[in-house]
């Protein structure tokens, strides 16, 4: 295999990891918004009457809200090490290509 073959398959490699780190890093930003969203306080109309339906409804709403942030952050704490291991396979991608370019200009390969 010449070189400047094998840099293109590097290259590809290094594309692909990339796009799977851009991949994790934008499910973690969308879930960290989604749990933040639901970490947001209510904002209550105190001219309303309150009835106990009501008060019963909101506090069940307000239990679901906290189940499903903390739902939202075990699933951020699960993407944590596929994010580390992502990353790793990005550096070992990089460092590969950029090892094949440098002794490409060297004229050792």
């Amino acid at each position: 295999m010449n070189s400047d073959a094998l840099i293109q398959v590097l290259d590809i490699v290094y594309q692909a990891d990339l796009m799977k780190v851009t991949e994790l890093r934008n499910r973690q930003t969308a879930l960290e918004k989604e749990r933040a969203k639901l970490q947001e306080p209510l904002l209550f109309d105190h001219q309303i009457e309150c009835s106990l339906e009501l008060v019963g409804a909101t506090s069940r709403y307000l239990g679901w809200r906290r189940i499903e942030a903390r739902s939202k952050s075990r699933m951020i704490f699960a993407l944590q090490p596929e994010i580390m291991e992502a990353k790793n396979k990005l550096k070992k991608s990089f460092g590969r290509l950029e090892a094949v370019k440098e002794l490409k200009m060297n004229g050792e390969f």
